[in-house]
Parts: structure tokens; C-alpha cells; sequence
């Protein structure tokens, strides 16, 4: 598994959220998902870590989906991690067919 997620990159989901239950939530929901490439970033509104990294702090709270540099759109609601970790699935396995050239 170190030699993939060295070789690949880790799978990185951005959190932008308050301190609030539905933020607490999503959290929740995505530390409790098994995935070992996945690497949680946690981001409060009017941060300059948000600002550098270039999230916008609406809508809240958001999940961004990241691998490599191309990330997901704003994902909220109910089913915003399931639609993270199917982003996720669908690049990381995009960037496999380009390196074999399948």
C-alpha cells in the first residue's frame, strides 16, 4: 500500500465546514469509510489555508474530492461522500488507463 499511494498520490478530500452538527457529520462519515489513500483535509470559512488553497467558503459544508490537481465541484447533502468516493474511484482509475494506454 506504501508503494502505491507513494507511486499514486493519496486520494484527497477536502472538508470546508464549520463547527456545526452537519459538518461533524460528514466527518464522521468519511473517517469511517476504509480507504488507506484517502487523506482528510479539514477547512474552517475565512482561513488563509482556505483562501491559499483556493476553496470558496460557500456552500458550507463541502466536500471536495481531490487527486493529484484536478478536484470535484462542491459536493453537499446527503449522498456528498458517496458521489466523493465515486469521483475518486472515476479519476483515479482514468489515470490508470492513461498510463498503460489501455
Amino acid at each position: 500500500m506504501a508503494v502505491t499511494t507513494f507511486l499514486k498520490g493519496p486520494l484527497r478530500v477536502v472538508l470546508v465546514g464549520d463547527d456545526g452538527e452537519a459538518t461533524g457529520t460528514l466527518q464522521r462519515e468519511i473517517l469511517a469509510a476504509y480507504q488507506p489513500r484517502r487523506v482528510l483535509h479539514l477547512m474552517h470559512p475565512g482561513t488563509k489555508d482556505l483562501i491559499e488553497a483556493g476553496f470558496p467558503e460557500d456552500p458550507l459544508p463541502a466536500i471536495y474530492a481531490c487527486v493529484g490537481t484536478q478536484c470535484s465541484n462542491p459536493l453537499t447533502g446527503a449522498d456528498a461522500f458517496k458521489e466523493a468516493e465515486a469521483f475518486l474511484v472515476s479519476v483515479d482509475a482514468q489515470d490508470d488507463t492513461m498510463k498503460t494506454g489501455s
